[in-house]
């Protein structure tokens, strides 16, 4: 999980402890506003079922994940996208609500699960769904092969050199 501009108070750090929880799930959790979570986990549960991490490149870390859970942000759910795993989604502001639905819409990622909706089942379930459902497997591996290939800026610096004569 990787919460970037999510508050470390309030309901997120309960939902997100609760979640893992009731899931059972191993979990890597990522930032400052998941590590009272991750010491909480790692004293019940073991320190075998949580690992907290800061500064990690995405490219490295999320295509050994089985699901990425996060903010919605363009930089992450370009990651999750490459990574090939699905995404569960907790939008607050700006243009997360609309990279969530993108997500969801390329079979991507869960429904969106809005901050104010965040509850610990809530999550619980989105996490289910997302490592239970082969549509999500299947469309997040399928994003990230096309992604693979993409050119990216290629079309673009072709155009300004032509512009340049």
């Amino acid at each position: 999980m990787t919460l970037g501009s999510l508050p470390a108070h309030g309901q997120v750090p309960a939902a997100v402890e609760g979640a893992l929880r009731e899931s059972r799930r191993r979990a890597i959790l990522q930032g400052d506003a998941l590590r009272g979570v991750a010491e909480r986990l790692a004293t019940d549960v073991g320190d075998d079922q949580v690992l907290h991490v800061d500064d990690v490149p995405h490219d490295w870390l999320l295509p050994r994940t089985a699901v990425v859970v996060h903010q919605a942000g363009a930089g992450i759910s370009s990651a999750a996208l490459r990574a090939g795993v699905p995404s569960v989604t907790v939008p607050m502001h700006t243009d997360q609500p609309f990279w969530a639905r993108r997500l969801e819409t390329l079979s991507a990622g869960t429904a969106p699960l809005p901050m104010k909706r965040l509850t610990a089942a809530a999550l619980a379930t989105r996490l289910d769904e997302a490592t239970s459902c082969d549509l999500l497997r299947k469309g997040a591996g399928r994003v990230a092969r096309v992604l693979q290939d993409e050119e990216g800026t290629a079309p673009l610096r072709s155009w300004l050199h032509q512009l340049d004569g």
